[in-house]
């Protein structure tokens, strides 16, 4: 089964990432309560292990067969939802807002990845990440910062309003 796993949890738990056919590992040194926002230092890690779906790919066409950077960036905004999802109030969710990556090198196919998150910066506006991606070999394989903005649930759903 894929989905997502927290440290400590005896299942996996389907995340709605089914289309995904690479496991996926998560956990967080979350210290705080519930809800509210996070810490600074507070950290999540998402363990992906790169899939042929995941090479570099460019107009439905395989241009590299390593992981591809678009899926990095995917990986690291999983990575920072991780951080705040815990902490949203049920009236309130978060937003990309802007992201800066390096990829710094190639990953290959079956390679394993770890892609942690540490809380640089946060308010009652918005939440910044800071990001490393990993090889099993410690090789650093990207970084990234990633801000997410908090807004009220909904404001984003066109169903919502105007």
């Amino acid at each position: 089964m894929t989905g997502i796993r927290f440290q400590g949890s005896p299942a996996p738990v389907d995340a709605g990432l089914s289309a995904l056919r690479a496991p996926l590992l998560a956990s967080s040194n979350c210290s705080v309560r519930p809800v509210g926002r996070p810490s600074v230092g507070e950290t999540a890690e998402l363990e992906v292990t790169v899939s042929p779906e995941m090479t570099a790919r460019l107009f439905d066409r395989e241009v590299h067969p390593v992981y591809g950077t678009q899926w990095m960036v995917r990986h690291i905004e999983e990575s920072g939802r991780l951080v705040v999802e815990r902490h949203l109030a049920l009236d309130e969710d978060a937003t990309g807002y802007q992201i800066e990556l390096t990829h710094e090198r190639p990953a290959r196919v079956g390679e394993t990845l770890t892609v942690r998150a540490r809380v640089t910066d946060v308010d009652d506006r918005e939440c910044v990440t800071e990001h490393e991606v990993v090889a099993a070999d410690d090789r650093l394989v990207g970084r990234a910062r990633f801000v997410q903005r908090y807004v009220l649930r909904g404001a984003l759903d066109p169903r919502e309003g105007p």
